[in-house]
């Protein structure tokens, strides 16, 4: 007993001692319990309520009286909790969602709010650690460019760039840590973010480094195992734009880009808008010799996709 003695009073001396953190009392342990439970529950109840939403895409009004509710649900859930990384980015995504349905104005309220509920994640991880921000990076990409694209025209040309600059640099982290390889569907949104850097860009150099970008990136997913739904006709919607916006862009700068780099806008555009399964057909195995993979299911009309941006 004294060399433990001695040894603690030395401890105390040399300035090393630190007192014991407190155990959490039997009350904290079973109220944290309680937390746990109740969020839980809310977030099955948002889960049935999500699914009813996607059950009722054809109906616009019950589809957005479903997405206010589940919405609610994930609010109730960081009403007890605000530091619940899960309610956060649900609550973002589901807000993603809801946009889509509503008038501009509410649809920037929505989209800038799922900015922040995706953007807390990043904040309130400290550790960086969180498994869910690895998928937050990708969501919050999509919503700062469905951002962006709603105020073209309303805000300066800079402000829309500096949002789709976030949202490239979210697209970017997320394809480094594997997150666009596992859900391809968010490639549409990051190759549209592309398309739409392009037409601001006051920069010829630019308009060409965002091309060839944007090409890169259709390449990528293209190569990447069929998703399910697939999101074919999504990419090429997404590549029509991005060559349709490069041809003004040129324009606008008065330095045309070469016919080669502008001839699949047409058929791409006619494959997109799928008029006739015979000749989207012909047509998608006719640019399947170039590109040396097509997966095109023009029957199915464009994908779902990811539901965001």
């Amino acid at each position: 007993g004294d060399v433990y003695k001695r040894q603690y009073q030395r401890r105390v001396r040399g300035g090393s001692w630190k007192p014991m953190p407190k155990k959490a009392s039997r009350h904290d342990k079973h109220a944290k319990k309680e937390m746990e439970h109740q969020i839980n529950s809310l977030a099955v109840q948002a889960t049935e309520l999500a699914q009813q939403a996607d059950e009722a895409e054809q109906d616009p009004t019950a589809r957005m009286d479903l997405l206010n509710q589940t919405f609610q649900k994930y609010m109730e859930a960081l009403a007890i909790n605000p530091n619940h990384l899960d309610s956060q980015y649900n609550a973002g995504t589901c807000l993603i969602d809801l946009a889509e349905l509503l008038e501009p104005t509410d649809r920037r309220k929505a989209l800038v709010s799922a900015c922040e509920h995706l953007g807390n994640i990043f904040a309130m991880d400290t550790s960086n650690r969180a498994e869910i921000r690895r998928w937050a990076l990708p969501s919050l990409g999509s919503a700062l460019t469905s951002l962006a694209e709603l105020c073209v025209g309303v805000e300066s040309d800079d402000w829309c760039l500096d949002k789709l600059r976030m949202a490239d640099e979210n697209f970017c982290t997320a394809e480094t840590v594997g997150a666009m390889h596992e859900s391809p569907e968010f490639y549409v949104p990051w190759i549209k973010a592309t398309a739409l850097t392009l037409s601001l860009s006051p920069d010829s150099q630019q308009v060409v480094q965002c091309y060839q970008a944007g090409l890169q990136r259709i390449q990528t997913a293209m190569s990447l195992p069929c998703s399910e739904p697939p999101i074919d006709a999504e990419l090429l919607v997404a590549q029509a734009r991005l060559e349709f916006e490069a041809f003004k862009s040129a324009d606008r700068l008065g330095q045309p880009l070469a016919l080669a780099q502008l001839q699949l806008g047409v058929p791409l555009l006619v494959l997109a808008s799928g008029q006739g399964q015979g000749q989207g057909q012909g047509q998608g195995q006719g640019q399947g010799q170039g590109q040396g993979r097509v997966r095109v299911r023009v029957e199915s009309g464009p994908g779902s996709g990811s539901g965001s941006g």
